[in-house]
């Protein structure tokens, strides 16, 4: 998730709350990693874990530009419908993708993510 407006979002303008992003077409086993650009992740909990599994995701400011992102265990391509409003504000159901995960982790965690799963060193160059 993305904050793509022109404002911050607040906690208040979650409706009741919270907002539920329910997996379509996949089987829901766990959440593995909540992050968010910021360093501030919201909370996170896995509702329903089976087939069209529940997640929800608690009331918290969502500054603009701020990206969170959640890693799930799923089977079946799972496709995640969001459940609930945010009030005041549009929601633009993107791609998904792990482009992310890959800006809200730091070069060296995916440094070492890489080099533990590959049985030879990958050499990733960054910008200075």
């Amino acid at each position: 998730m993305k904050n793509i407006g022109p404002h911050d979002i607040t906690r208040e303008q979650f409706d009741e709350g919270k907002l539920f992003i329910e997996l379509q077409n996949g089987t829901l086993y766990g959440i593995v990693s909540v992050a968010s650009s910021d360093g501030v992740s919201p909370q996170v909990k896995a509702l329903a874990i089976r087939e069209d599994g529940d997640i929800s995701v608690g009331a918290t400011l969502l500054p603009k530009g701020t990206t969170w992102v959640f890693e799930f265990i799923v089977s079946g391509p799972g496709q995640p419908k969001i459940r609930g409003r945010l009030i005041n504000t549009d929601i633009v159901v993107g791609e998904a993708t792990s482009t992310g995960f890959l800006q809200t982790y730091s070069t060296s965690f995916l440094r070492a993510v890489l080099e533990a799963a590959a049985p030879f060193p990958i050499p990733i160059r960054t910008r200075r």
